[in-house]
């Protein structure tokens, strides 16, 4: 059986429940839900899902880059957005801050 290995970047505000943001188990990494909150555990973004989008990806990246990957690794991102009406504000965050990695994917 792979080791555990648990990963807790200083870059992200500290889980407010015990968890880890990323465990990683052999060469796979799994990392935890994200929400708009800074590294000082401020929520960001109150009503504008672009900010609130970007401060996702910006805790994902820090995740990431913290486990030696980038989202150039991602093999699945799973998003969730309520609301149609915010869908544009979403893609165009996520177009910005991870290009490379949605490039080719369905909008």
């Amino acid at each position: 059986m792979a080791s555990l290995q648990h990963f807790t970047p200083e870059e992200v505000a500290p889980p407010r429940a015990t968890y880890s943001h990323a465990i990683r188990s052999g060469d796979v990494l799994w990392l935890a839900g994200q929400v708009p909150i800074d590294t000082e555990g401020k929520t960001v973004g109150v009503g504008d899902v672009e900010a609130q989008t970007e401060q996702v990806l910006r805790n994902v990246g820090a995740i990431l880059e913290a486990c030696g990957a980038s989202f150039s690794d991602v093999v699945r991102f799973t998003s969730y957005v309520v609301g149609r009406e915010h869908l544009e504000g979403f893609r165009a965050a996520r177009s910005r801050l991870c290009a490379a990695a949605v490039a080719g994917r369905a909008p």
